[in-house]
């Protein structure tokens, strides 16, 4: 074997090492989409080497930022740590309009591959002077007929300056924080840190929570509570529906307490298709 071949070869070998990872490699690719008022909105997508790995949502969405802004504001948290013990807003009242802002322009030019980070970031002020910054961040994506809210902190806080080098990004599987977000009528529990929201709900065209001026904490009066909240994934079917189920019903039931139960499919879709088989046999049963 001559000189040039064995440099030929090992040139080769050495473009293989270098190359292979990038081919194989998962990246993460944040685009920022907006930047307003301490509000930052980002689209994320996944790529394996060039090639963006498909997520399947139902992107680019139109939801109105008034909209948004009536959901957002209608979730709470319930603390776990010594700075957000008990019931809370999840959000800042003055921060939700540009919060909703932001994400609906980033949904509306998200791609089926992209989900929606977002950072909000409020300033605190002491001893005369804006010297403290917190952050509240959440992803967002709509998929079936869902929007998705996975909140990774609430009032976080954000080092000092001096230590500070770059914003956390949330993710879906990374909470810092101990709480558990609770909804309100017209959205479900998806695990301890997330929401689906069934964000065409008429309800959301207007405002579900009032704010009570004189909670420093903004905690909120609700004014249209559901009673029985979803908190639970345990949902009975009505007594007297079960004997006017047809057989093809009950084993759809049957199916979608399968998918449930192994994670194939999400509470909110459950509990919608559950929804949906109940009123069609409350038809078929008035007929």
């Amino acid at each position: 074997m001559t000189h040039r071949s064995v440099r030929t070869i090992l040139i080769w070998a050495l473009l293989a090492t270098v190359t292979a990872p990038l081919g194989c490699a998962t990246r993460e690719i944040n685009d920022i989409v907006f930047e307003r008022k301490g509000v930052n909105v980002f689209l994320r997508q996944f790529t394996k080497g060039l090639t963006p790995i498909g997520r399947g949502f139902q992107h680019p969405a139109a939801i109105s930022a008034r909209r948004l802004q009536h959901i957002l504001g209608a979730v709470d948290i319930r603390g776990r740590e010594t700075e957000l013990v008990g019931v809370r807003a999840a959000f800042d009242p003055s921060q939700l309009p540009t919060i909703a802002e932001g994400l609906a322009a980033a949904l509306s030019k998200a791609s089926p591959n992209q989900e929606v980070a977002v950072q909000a970031i409020r300033k605190q002020m002491q001893k005369v002077i804006f010297n403290r910054k917190y952050i509240t961040s959440f992803v967002a994506y709509v998929q079936d007929d869902l929007l998705y809210l996975h909140i990774s902190r609430v009032d976080w806080k954000i080092p000092s300056l001096e230590t500070q080098t770059k914003l956390p990004m949330p993710r879906v599987d990374e909470h810092p924080m101990k709480f558990k977000v609770e909804p309100s009528e017209g959205m479900y529990q998806e695990g301890m840190y997330a929401i689906s929201v069934e964000w065409k709900n008429p309800i959301f065209q207007r405002t579900q929570r009032r704010l009570d001026p004189d909670d420093k904490r903004r905690e909120r009066v609700i004014l249209m509570e559901d009673p029985e909240r979803p908190e639970t994934r345990k949902q009975l079917l009505p007594a007297e529906l079960l004997p006017r189920l047809t057989a093809a019903q009950l084993r759809e039931i049957a199916n979608l307490e399968e998918a449930r139960t192994t994670g194939d499919l999400t509470e909110g879709h459950y509990r919608r298709r559950l929804a949906e088989i109940l009123d069609t046999a409350r038809e078929e049963d008035s007929r």
